[in-house]
């Protein structure tokens, strides 16, 4: 499965249970000035693929494929990204597990 399958996978269950997610679409091919006008825009390499909006915090998501590996731009984002959650999923069963696992934190706490 492709990584865009994945995405569009993830994101399309995040959002039938309530969450906000963004895809942030920095990869792809682009001419030079289309690029410099992104960049100028704050567009940033090595953003990951996707924000979820939770909690009042974001939680970065990379999505990759089973045998994908992040770049060397993707692995600095991640080590500037301190103090936010940064996962990376590679599949639909990746986010499934993190929304049980937040379900299950939610009842815990209303103990």
């Amino acid at each position: 499965m492709t990584e865009s399958r994945i995405q569009t996978a993830i994101v399309n269950y995040l959002r039938t249970q309530g969450y906000l997610v963004a895809a942030i679409p920095n990869g792809g091919a682009r001419d030079k000035r289309t690029g410099a006008t992104m960049k100028r825009e704050g567009a940033l390499a090595g953003h990951p693929d996707l924000n979820i909006y939770i909690d009042n915090t974001v939680v970065f998501v990379e999505v990759k494929t089973p045998t994908g590996r992040l770049s060397e731009k993707q692995k600095q984002f991640r080590a500037d990204a301190k103090g936010y959650t940064y996962m990376i999923w590679r599949s639909i069963d990746d986010a499934i597990e993190w929304h049980e696992y937040r379900k299950t934190l939610e009842n815990y706490t209303e103990l």
